[in-house]
């Protein structure tokens, strides 16, 4: 068995505006109609009556295949209601901030300044411990792989990052530590 290396947690996002306009929670159910298309007004989800800007990340991100797969049913699933779609987290961030009606997903550690309002996906906030320990469920554990057997020098990189200086790299660069 594979341990881990850290972990990494995709939070849905939403413009200030629409967050403290009262959408703060929302069902994987809801966010999978925003995406498909079915769900194109904030006033439908308890929010202003304005249309949704809809935030994907590109083809072949693995921030994206993780949320097609959990939210979608599968990394191929199509998303006829985005609207925009960034080539990084830090392109969701900016096209979340720089609207007052849109919602995104992006990496766990682009939605810790607080510039975007962080969505409670069924009932659980994304934490560190929620992450962690997988009761937020947009989560993904981080691996190293080799080819075949770990040479010395390969295991002895993975033992530093496994180990606590190596945790502490992973948390500065936005990651869960183990």
């Amino acid at each position: 068995m594979v341990d881990p290396a850290g972990y990494d947690g995709i939070v849905i996002a939403v413009s200030k505006q629409i967050y403290n306009a009262g959408v703060t929670s929302l069902g994987k159910d809801q966010v999978q109609k925003i995406y498909s298309g079915e769900i194109n007004n904030w006033k439908d989800l308890g929010g202003p009556d304005e249309p949704i800007l809809v935030v994907a990340r590109e083809a072949g991100s693995g921030t994206r295949d993780t949320f097609n797969e959990e939210i979608m049913g599968s990394k191929a699933a199509e998303t006829p209601g985005v609207n925009t779609v960034a080539n990084s987290n830090a392109e969701v961030r900016t096209a979340i901030t720089g609207s007052d009606k849109a919602i995104g997903y992006l990496g766990f550690s682009y939605a810790e300044d607080g510039s975007v309002g962080v969505i409670t996906l069924d009932g659980v906030k994304p934490t560190k411990e929620t992450i962690r320990g997988g009761s937020y469920e947009l989560n993904r554990k981080l691996y190293f792989y080799t080819f075949g057997d770990a040479t010395p020098g390969a295991k002895a990189f993975i033992d530093f990052m496994t180990g606590s200086e190596g945790q502490k790299i992973a948390e500065e660069n936005g990651f869960v530590a183990l």
